[in-house]
């Protein structure tokens, strides 16, 4: 993979999701949860210490090493 969009298909739920991702170079400040219907939290973390289950799709992009390719200078990592 070499471009942060990924395409999900779950047949178990006969839904299929287009994922478009963006990494930040610079964050700061609390994260808020503004769909808790969707999500029961949100937070910032290293690329070292993702939280599991991770989402399918993203942790497609963590396992192609996507942002590796686009690391810069200054990120955490």
């Amino acid at each position: 993979m070499n471009e942060p969009i990924e395409s999900g298909v779950f047949p178990e739920t006969d839904k299929h999701f287009i994922t478009l991702w963006m990494i930040a170079g610079r964050y700061e400040g609390e994260t808020v949860v503004n769909a808790s219907y969707e999500m029961p939290e949100v937070g910032w973390f290293r690329w070292s210490e993702l939280p599991e289950p991770l989402f399918p799709p993203f942790r497609k992009i963590v396992e192609d090493n996507f942002y590796k390719s686009v690391k810069r200078a200054g990120t955490p990592s």
